[in-house]
């Protein structure tokens, strides 16, 4: 089964921009524009994984501020392939995640596990990593450059 990882971003960005803009690091630049159900999503293939975006429902971002102080304008999805090892894609997510907040100074959260761990969040330019995620190891906490806590963080 495919693994399913989420960065929920509160930013004045458009999908296709954000979308983009997290990709560049990579050497990526072809985006997909399609329209589901009224919604328009953003798709690209990464390396080892496919990326959706999107905006969020009103009704999501009233309730992720609500939950985590972060009221969500835009979601950014990763879909990491299922027979391949998830350890470099998630890197690969972690890395573009703080190279994106840096660059835009937005607030966002990224949970992996299909939402069920939290495993940074940013708010008001203070970045917070789950103290209790093994996702944290030694060469991952290299890739951050700003003063950041460690604390339990509640995915739900």
């Amino acid at each position: 089964m495919a693994a399913q990882e989420t960065l929920r971003l509160v930013t004045e960005l458009d999908g296709e921009t954000a979308i983009k803009l997290w990709l560049k690091g990579l050497g990526i630049e072809s985006v997909v524009k399609t329209e589901v159900e009224e919604r328009v999503v953003y798709w690209a293939d990464g390396p080892g994984m496919i990326l959706m975006a999107a905006e969020v429902s009103q009704r999501a971002r009233e309730w992720m501020g609500a939950t985590f102080g972060l009221p969500a304008t835009l979601e950014i999805g990763f879909e990491l392939d299922a027979c391949r090892d998830r350890s470099s894609p998630r890197t690969t997510i972690i890395k573009g995640t703080l190279e994106f907040l840096k660059q835009t100074g937005a607030d966002g959260g990224l949970w992996f596990d299909t939402n069920k761990t939290l495993v940074l969040i940013k708010r008001g330019g203070e970045l917070t990593l789950d103290a209790n995620d093994s996702v944290w190891t030694a060469a991952r906490l290299n890739l951050i450059a700003e003063p950041y806590t460690q604390e339990a963080l509640k995915a739900y």
